[in-house]
């Protein structure tokens, strides 16, 4: 019973933020902080937190 909580404990932990980590390091600085609709303001959008 202690082992299905620790499971459970740790996919909650994970949360829902899941990326593309290589195609997020290919972007140039400019894309990665200024598009609107991509870069860090998608991770943000998609629950990812540093």
């Amino acid at each position: 019973m202690l082992i299905l909580a620790l499971i459970a404990q740790a996919a909650l932990a994970a949360g829902p933020c899941h990326y593309d980590r290589a195609a997020m390091l290919t972007l140039d600085q400019a894309a990665f902080d200024q598009d609107t609709t991509g870069g860090w303001r998608k991770l943000e959008e998609d629950g990812c937190e540093a």
